[in-house]
């Protein structure tokens, strides 16, 4: 639906989603009258639930035509195999770019917990008040895609490097937004999650380095949407092995464990992923390939 064009439609299955699985989990988690307290495999059993309601909710609109696309019994019956090939191709590296990243991410949270319990609380605090500021890359992001698939489609690759220019800018000046907040007020932030003086410091720290990965969190948020967009796979995985293999987990235990900074080497090293990914993907955006992928 996102790449045809239509980004109300999820949302607003997503919106369902949400409220039934916050219902489903307090229900089942806590179990108020006849139903089971079941702890917190309530919460799992909620979120499975969730899942395939959303699931059924998306096939529903597309079998009905409610969105800009239809699919008919014709589409889906017999296989083209033509297309199943075609598809594997595209979500082969970006299947092996979620194990890297999956993979990346156990060892980055083993390093941190190698800080301390303190350390481990802090760095949960920070990472949800910078999810905030995904929100509009990750927003974005998803309108390149559409953008630059539809614009090579109809044969414009100018328009589809004018919307990623354009894109860049309004990212950049967002997050960038985001990025001075968390500078100037990251401590008084951490405070909303509540905890003890000692971890709630150690966030806002964490929250005041933050904002040093806006400006590239924001470019590479729009030119890896756009390198997708374009049906290149490829290169949104070849920059995740960059920044996972050579910076995220070295960098950070460098910085961390054995020059013991602590959390504060944590985030200075994420921003120096952050910034090697950013840079890596626009050298392959400069390259050009992707503008010939979809052609």
């Amino acid at each position: 639906m996102r790449g045809s064009g239509d980004t109300r439609t999820p949302m607003w299955i997503t919106a369902a989603m949400n409220v039934f699985n916050v219902v489903a989990a307090y229900s089942l988690i806590f179990g108020p009258g006849p139903l089971p307290a079941w702890g917190v495999a309530g919460a799992g059993v909620a979120t499975a639930l969730a899942r395939a309601l959303g699931g059924g909710l998306a096939f529903w609109v597309i079998l009905r035509g409610k969105s800009t696309i239809r699919v008919t019994r014709r589409h889906m019956w017999p296989l083209n195999r033509g297309l199943l090939a075609q598809m594997s191709r595209l979500s082969g590296p970006a299947m092996t770019e979620a194990v890297v990243l999956r993979s990346g991410s156990l060892l980055f949270q083993r390093i941190i917990a190698e800080l301390g319990t303190v350390a481990l609380a802090a760095h949960r605090i920070a990472v949800n008040v910078e999810s905030l500021s995904f929100m509009p890359g990750w927003g974005l992001s998803v309108a390149i895609s559409t953008l630059v698939g539809q614009s090579l489609g109809a044969g414009r690759p100018e328009l589809a490097e004018a919307s990623v220019r354009r894109g860049l800018v309004i990212s950049g000046l967002l997050m960038g937004g985001v990025g001075v907040l968390f500078g100037l007020f990251g401590r008084p932030i951490a405070t909303i999650f509540g905890s003890t003086p000692e971890v709630l410091n150690m966030a806002g720290m964490a929250v005041q380095l933050a904002a040093l990965e806006q400006p590239t969190l924001a470019a590479q948020f729009v030119l890896a949407g756009s390198l997708r967009g374009a049906g290149d796979t490829r290169s949104p995985l070849y920059v995740s092995l960059v920044g996972v293999t050579l910076f995220r987990v070295p960098m950070v235990y460098l910085l961390a464990i054995t020059l013991n900074w602590g959390l504060a080497g944590v985030w200075f090293g994420t921003a120096l992923d952050w910034a090697a990914r950013a840079a890596t993907s626009y050298v392959l955006y400069r390259r050009g390939g992707w503008k010939r992928v979809a052609l």
